[in-house]
């Protein structure tokens, strides 16, 4: 067998698998396509998205007490209007050289259960707030608290899931029956 001959061989048996090896790829199935990402719920429950909400409002109350020392921030608990609300009282007690001085309790969260939606992304609560050890202070140091104030007041509060947490979307006051012992 000549060089050109073996060459003309080399190249047919080359060919050959080539040939081979396309029909097996066509006869091959298909890849199946990327499955689809498909919504799952935050939570498995509405009890465990309400357990979730409330600790975030306890850490709010815990950071508003906090931020009473320059400890800490509870802005970064807030959005929309309950922010907003939240700066505007902040303005408005420093304008009237007022000042908080204590802490304040969570006493009860109490989740409304028909206010969840579907996703469990936003849920509203009933929130009672202890304000026995809270007084008002003006410029001079002097305790300003009304005397008719309530040792607890109520509180509708809307929260609203973010990336990662719910968020205080909104907060108004409520009937303080709501909160009677």
């Amino acid at each position: 067998m000549t060089l050109a001959a073996s060459s003309v061989r080399a190249i047919g048996v080359l060919s050959t698998g080539l040939l081979a090896l396309g029909m097996l790829a066509a006869c091959a199935p298909a890849p199946e396509p990327e499955p689809e990402p498909t919504e799952t719920a935050l939570f498995s429950s509405d009890e465990e998205a309400f357990a979730a909400a409330e600790e975030t409002y306890r850490a709010y109350t815990d950071a508003q007490n906090d931020a009473r020392q320059g400890d800490a921030d509870p802005n970064d608990y807030l959005v929309g209007s309950a922010l907003e609300g939240a700066i505007d009282g902040k303005r408005a007690l420093e304008e009237a050289g007022l000042q908080l001085d204590g802490s304040v309790g969570l006493a009860e969260f109490r989740p409304i259960p028909e206010s969840i939606d579907p996703g469990r992304e936003e849920l509203v609560a009933i929130v009672c707030l202890d304000l026995t050890a809270l007084r008002t202070l003006n410029d001079q140091g002097e305790d300003v608290t009304p005397a008719n104030r309530p040792d607890v007041i109520a509180m509708n509060v809307t929260m609203r899931w973010t990336k990662t947490s719910y968020m205080i979307s909104e907060e108004r006051d409520e009937d303080n029956a709501q909160c009677a012992a």
